[in-house]
């Protein structure tokens, strides 16, 4: 497997495709195949995050996770997560029951975790946070933050991957894991 993963989290649901698109959109593009100077990146689409995202982050050293988000405001929004938001936050963030931050606690907890880690976060729409609706079609706003979400994570990619960034050991934001 990679060096560089991109993880996108999802369901054929609504908004929750959000993971899946961001992936299939990712995939498409020529120039974030291989980062300068990555060994190989690949993005993979994962349902039900579990023990599933601690596999996929094995071995990785950097990763970006991306999961539609419930309960954080305007709809679209992308939000860049640090682990302690998602561990502090009781589950309020994921449409998973058993999701993103339980398995990336416990992932910190057998010293899984990769070197570098970005969490984005999209914000759903009310009417996917309803569990009685289960459309399949992705809200326009959701829908517009897959673009923005592909730059994002190409340039972040590239930072991680950059030779002065290497060279120091530096953390990009908050691309590293933050704890």
């Amino acid at each position: 497997m990679s060096h560089w993963r991109v993880l996108g989290i999802g369901s054929p649901f609504g908004d929750d495709q959000l993971g899946w698109r961001l992936v299939s959109a990712f995939q498409s593009l020529d120039n974030t195949t291989e980062p300068e100077g990555a060994t190989q990146c690949s993005a993979l689409a994962l349902d039900r995050p579990g023990s599933g995202l601690i596999q996929a982050l094995t071995g990785a050293r950097g990763v970006v996770v991306v999961d539609a988000l419930q309960n954080m405001g305007q709809p679209g929004r992308i939000h860049r997560l640090a682990l302690a938001d998602l561990t502090q936050a009781n589950g309020c963030f994921s449409s998973h029951s058993f999701g993103v931050a339980e398995a990336l606690a416990l992932a910190d907890e057998l010293a899984l975790l990769p070197r570098h880690l970005l969490i984005l976060g999209v914000e759903m729409s009310e009417v996917e946070m309803s569990e009685s609706v289960f459309c399949e079609e992705v809200s326009p706003a959701v829908a517009a933050a897959v673009p923005k979400l592909c730059t994002l994570i190409d340039e972040t990619l590239s930072a991680w991957t950059s030779t002065k960034h290497q060279a120091h050991g530096a953390a990009v934001g908050q691309a590293s894991i933050a704890r």
